[in-house]
């Protein structure tokens, strides 16, 4: 009996020496390499495999200087968090080649030096926040930064990742925040390290949108793009040197050599972005008059675009879910009194939500937009801006007027459904030239001729305003692209043209670490706040009785063993 106590007392000791060893070797290992078990259904804690590439790629240090450290709401601790975690993440792949600080800008508690901070932040490039809270009586002021500073090869990039979409909660923006981390510093990166940029042209001239309402869209393109704006004026070599045109707004008939030489770049495999307007109102006459009629658009691409699978319409939309413009309502002593009424024409939109390119976007500003169909053919059709419910069709010619909003809206004239505006095309694109050339153009090999193109991608989209910015012609300067300056709000413009030239790009790291979703419960505040004290108590004394029942259950489990032997 002796020997057998002493055995079981050596397999113990045995057993809890190699549980020792064992956690020690996990230990040092951990130290060593860093590894993630990603067993979650939506792989919120994986990196894209572009994502990973490019780290990999990676020549230098990046080093990021995140701002987000000291006491923080509990939103902002997560999204900090989540921050770090990715960070860490991208260290498995990057290696010594990423390196990142955590900084609390107010850590010094001198306000002249916390005021230098912010001030050299703010100049840097990254937006503060400001959040309010109430404890008790007590209303509090604090300032965030809720972004980092990229550092590489002595150039600095800022990142911005608090994503304020307009509507949502705080907790639904911290949500949306947290899931476009990987996509904000992946783009970074991207910035930061590409040497050798995909040119792209952007057409202006005669008949095309002024280069005035073109530069914020210019300057978003060139932090990923080389960028050039051409005319293509029939020469044969215009567009030989890039791998995408953007057509914004044409508005006068364009050469039939223009057509063919665009027409071929398509069958050679160039991607195409149209922003072709329907209809042409006339804004200067309509606010100066109060009317004005619209008549359709001569651009003259209407048999082109027919041929790849799209038919840009002669009519204009309206829809209740509208922007509002000021509208002078009476007189307020000598001055005039305007109020904010929603103009059918400016349509307030909202992505499907059905690819990439829309995925979790904001609402898109749109003015004198037009209708889309798309034909039945080989093409691959898939639908990016849609208005709301309550829409309805006008055809040109037709007077639009001011004079519509003396009368509220007969909601029963508004119920043609989600009109689709902006669509993307993908397949093997037969020539809109077809048997419409002669054999001395078709067979002579300077113009390269083609009569269907290997798989590719165009989108196109009704309103030259999706890429239009708003333009203050006194002060010499222009807005953001996708600021209203009636409301003073910037909508998702940017976002939805800039998603749609890097998926036409083949930018899949930046396109699909941007659609990365994955869900996060919410707290139901109201009923934390009425059940504060429960729950307080709950989690101060549930775990100490489950603590203690376990070491009640050990003891009398020892009890029992002691016994039998």
């Amino acid at each position: 009996m002796k020997n057998r106590g002493l055995s079981k007392k050596l397999n113990s000791l045995f057993g809890i020496g190699l549980l020792i060893i064992i956690l020690l070797l996990i230990n040092v290992g951990g130290r060593f390499y860093f590894f993630r078990l990603d067993l979650t259904s939506d792989h919120r804690y994986s990196l894209h495999p572009a994502t990973q590439k490019q780290l990999e790629e990676l020549k230098d240090i990046a080093f990021f200087r995140v701002y987000l450290d000291g006491d923080l709401p509990a939103g902002f601790q997560r999204l900090r968090n989540s921050i770090m975690e990715t960070l860490q993440e991208m260290t498995v792949y990057g290696g010594d080649n990423i390196q990142f600080e955590l900084i609390n800008p107010t850590e010094s508690g001198d306000s002249d030096k916390i005021q230098d901070i912010y001030r050299e932040l703010s100049e840097q490039g990254l937006k503060y926040t400001n959040l309010y809270a109430t404890e008790g009586e007590v209303n509090t002021e604090q300032i965030i930064f809720p972004g980092a500073i990229l550092s590489y090869n002595e150039r600095e990039y800022p990142i911005q990742f608090l994503r304020s979409n307009i509507g949502s909660t705080p907790e639904e923006m911290l949500n949306n925040s947290i899931q476009q981390i990987e996509f904000e510093l992946s783009s970074a990166i991207r910035k930061a390290t590409n040497r050798v940029k995909s040119p792209i042209a952007v057409v202006i001239g005669e008949g095309y949108t002024q280069p005035i309402y073109l530069q914020s869209l210019l300057k978003s393109l060139l932090e990923f793009y080389e960028v050039d704006t051409i005319s293509i004026n029939g020469k044969v070599d215009a567009l030989d040197n890039y791998d995408a045109v953007i057509i914004p707004g044409p508005n006068r008939p364009i050469p039939s050599k223009d057509k063919y030489l665009l027409d071929q770049f398509i069958m050679h495999g160039g991607k195409t972005l149209w922003f072709v307007d329907g209809v042409e109102v006339r804004k200067d006459s309509l606010f100066a008059l109060g009317t004005t009629l619209s008549l359709a658009n001569e651009a003259d691409l209407t048999d082109m675009l027919f041929k790849y699978g799209v038919r840009v319409n002669s009519d204009l939309i309206m829809d209740l879910q509208a922007l509002p413009i000021p509208v002078v309502t009476g007189m307020m002593g000598d001055q005039p009194r305007q109020d904010m009424f929603p103009w059918f024409y400016y349509p307030l939109q909202f992505s499907p939500d059905n690819h990439p390119i829309n995925q979790d976007l904001d609402a898109v500003a749109t003015q004198f937009v037009s209708s889309l169909d798309t034909l039945k053919n080989d093409i691959s059709k898939t639908p990016l801006l849609m208005t709301s419910e309550k829409s309805k069709l006008v055809n040109a010619p037709t007077r639009v007027s001011l004079n519509i909003l003396r009368f509220p809206p007969d909601e029963r004239q508004y119920s043609k459904g989600r009109i689709i505006n902006g669509v993307l095309l993908e397949g093997e694109f037969q020539s809109a030239f077809k048997n419409r050339i002669s054999p001395e153009i078709s067979e002579n090999p300077i113009f390269k001729y083609k009569e269907k193109s290997a798989p590719n991608k165009m989108i196109v989209f009704s309103s030259s305003s999706l890429v239009k910015n708003e333009v203050d012609t006194l002060r010499q300067k222009y807005f953001d692209l996708g600021y209203y300056k009636y409301t003073r709000t910037v909508y998702a413009n940017k976002e939805l043209v800039m998603n749609a030239v890097n998926y036409l790009m083949d930018d899949s790291g930046l396109i699909n670490a941007r659609s990365k979703k994955f869900k996060i419960r919410l707290l139901d505040r109201p009923e934390i706040t009425r059940n504060r004290r429960t729950l307080q108590a709950m989690n101060t004394f549930i775990p100490v009785v489950l603590i203690s029942l376990l070491a009640l259950i050990a003891a009398l489990l020892r009890r029992n063993r002691y016994r039998i032997q």
